[in-house]
């Protein structure tokens, strides 16, 4: 049986981050309690080596080529209207998979759908486990 980081145990000492696309380069966001912060890139390394490891550059610039692709296309009504969303999650679940390898248990990894989808309820937040499988969050 899986057991989810959200356990309330666990939550309250372990960092969280979102994975979710925003205008404005916001990407992945720290969440502190009931607050949610865009970090800076060294505050996602501080947090990173609080958890004993820092978050690979590459997989930072994956993250950023990830949302500028959103950004470029959710903001246009046209190009809006012809995005393909099922490609978009699928590599931004990815992404998160490889966060969520490279923080282990020491932080929990949600995904969240933008509200620019227009299937935003479906699945709308989940949480990435270590194994690699989505929960709902």
């Amino acid at each position: 049986m899986n057991t989810s980081l959200t356990d309330s145990r666990k939550i309250k000492s372990t960092p969280s981050f979102t994975i979710m696309p925003d205008f404005g380069g916001a990407y992945i966001w720290h969440n502190r309690g009931e607050k949610f912060e865009k970090p800076e890139y060294n505050e996602m390394a501080e947090a990173a080596d609080r958890i004993s490891r820092k978050f690979p550059k590459k997989l930072m610039a994956e993250f950023e080529q990830w949302e500028r692709y959103f950004e470029r296309n959710a903001s246009d009504e046209y190009k809006l209207s012809k995005f393909d969303w099922r490609l978009f999650h699928r590599e931004g679940v990815e992404l998160a998979v490889r966060l969520k390898e490279v923080c282990g248990d020491s932080a929990q990894v949600i995904y969240e759908k933008p509200s620019e989808d227009p299937n935003v309820k479906l699945n709308e937040r989940r949480e990435v486990l270590i194994d690699g499988q989505l929960i709902e969050a």
